[in-house]
């Protein structure tokens, strides 16, 4: 039957004697409900059943009963919770008097009627999640939350094999090259890494629903028992978007530390404390994941006391670039984004910064660069601090990059200026002073070792039997990140 037809039909039948005669007959075949409750019961469904086609109608627009057809799964849920109260009442009568009282059960038996004419009308999708949340509305949305944390551990464990195929090919990759000078063996054999590790990176991805189930779970374990009721609202700007599964995890493990620290530390008052207050009866979480460029960010944003104490488990994290922003304000609500970048294929700019036997290279993602020129000493500025513009006139901030990660600054006469956008084009532009330029290499990049946590890097990337150092601009220029927040020290 078409839906919009059998909408019409429910309507019809909501409206119609035919139902109500129904409802009479049963009552009379029960017995023993009083005329007055006849009267009563007859009353109220009959204002029921108008009140529910009344609902239907007032949604449909022209011809379009979309929302209509949606309302109806609704419809049926609050027919069958209010029917189970009447059953479980009726069940403890029977139990502890003998028998239910008729009134009771000619109201189950009238609401059961109706509930059957408009499931009816349901689809066969609908009906069954319907009946599976009616059945055990608890226990159907922890099995979600569950599903999702057997869905995150079976794919961290994929992402972990992935990870060790990726580091054996590496090494057949090292062993190879230590006994072939040819250049097109090298090429190829990179060229069939680098598609392993993307055709891996692409499949092992996780959507902000995912993520966001999640989180529920996480919220539900760390927040359930706190004093005043928690909800968590998904409040990302692009629902579609999907992070790799091991940055997934490691979002989520900091998340769940920091709603330990909510728990323990700002969630004192209470619903009628907060409601004295001229607050909500309860603390809302937003959260709102974003992936731009190769960057993820989660925002948790909350409004509870603004009095958070936190001390992240800087080792125990997954991910060891996370970089922290923590704002808050008593009384008013905290805010906390984790930031890091996807480690997936990219191309990379080599640039020299050692001479001779001490040489060194670093990289920049090639995304970044804007061009690349010799100057002049007198194109320098403010004792070599900026750099004119030859086209504006404009000056520049200059790094080298010679004294900035080994404290033996290039020379002037023999530099190379590398200009690039951390931030992307419409953002900042520096010139990083070089020796050189090498090249381009493309690669996945590798976290830095613990001892080099403070060093201005992100990670390397190997290109050959060659280690490339990719910087971190952050604390290369030794900014925070563009918001008013209290930075918090880096994860090593």
């Amino acid at each position: 039957m078409d839906a919009t037809q059998g909408l019409a039909e429910l309507i019809d039948v909501l409206d119609s004697a035919d139902v109500r005669k129904r409802i009479q007959v049963m009552i009379d075949e029960l017995g023993g409900v009083s005329e007055s409750e006849a009267t009563g019961l007859r009353i109220s469904m009959d204002q029921r059943m108008h009140g529910i086609a009344s609902s239907l109608r007032d949604v449909c627009y022209e011809d379009d009963m979309s929302e209509a057809v949606a309302t109806l799964p609704w419809i049926w849920l609050e027919l069958r919770f209010e029917w189970m109260r009447y059953n479980l009442q009726m069940q403890y009568q029977t139990m502890l008097r003998g028998t239910a009282e008729p009134a009771l059960m000619a109201r189950g038996a009238a609401l059961s009627h109706v509930l059957e004419l408009v499931e009816l009308h349901l689809d066969a999708d609908a009906a069954f999640v319907v009946t599976k949340i009616a059945a055990d509305p608890k226990a159907t949305a922890h099995g979600a939350i569950e599903r999702t944390d057997r869905l995150f551990a079976l794919m961290a464990a994929a992402s972990a094999g992935g990870r060790d195929a990726v580091e054996s090919l590496l090494s057949a990759q090292d062993q190879i090259s230590r006994h072939t000078d040819s250049v097109p063996v090298r090429l190829e054999l990179s060229k069939a890494i680098s598609s392993v590790i993307e055709r891996i990176g692409g499949a092992l991805m996780v959507t902000v629903t995912d993520f966001t189930l999640a989180l529920e779970g996480a919220v539900i374990r760390e927040l359930g028992a706190a004093p005043v009721r928690v909800v968590l609202n998904q409040s990302s700007p692009d629902p579609s978007v999907c992070v790799p599964t091991a940055v997934a995890n490691g979002l989520l493990k900091a998340a769940t530390d920091w709603l330990r620290a909510l728990r323990t530390s700002s969630l004192s008052q209470d619903g009628p404390t907060r409601l004295a207050a001229g607050r909500a009866a309860f603390v809302t979480v937003h959260a709102s994941l974003e992936h731009t460029g190769d960057r993820v960010e989660l925002t948790l944003t909350d409004d509870a006391d603004g009095t958070v104490r936190y001390h992240p488990q800087w080792r125990a994290w997954p991910i060891r670039d996370f970089k922290l922003r923590l704002r808050q304000s008593a009384n008013e609500g905290s805010s906390i984004r984790f930031g890091c970048y996807v480690t997936t294929i990219a191309e990379y700019m080599v640039l020299r910064v050692g001479g001779n036997e001490e040489d060194a290279y670093v990289g920049v993602p090639i995304r970044m660069v804007d061009h690349i020129e010799r100057r002049e000493r007198d194109a320098l500025a403010l004792h070599g601090q900026r750099l004119i513009n030859r086209n504006s006139g404009d000056t520049l901030p200059v790094v080298d990059l010679g004294e900035a990660l080994f404290g033996r600054a290039i020379d002037t006469t023999e530099a190379t200026y590398v200009h690039v956008h951390p931030d992307g084009r419409d953002g900042i532009c520096v010139a990083l002073r070089v020796l050189g330029v090498d090249g381009i290499c493309r690669g996945s990049i590798k976290s830095v070792p613990a001892m080099l946590s403070e060093s201005p890097l992100r990670g390397f990337v190997q290109a050959d039997l060659r280690l490339i150092a990719v910087l971190d601009f952050d604390r290369l220029l030794g900014r925070t990140l563009p918001d008013d927040g209290v930075p918090l020290e880096q994860a090593a």
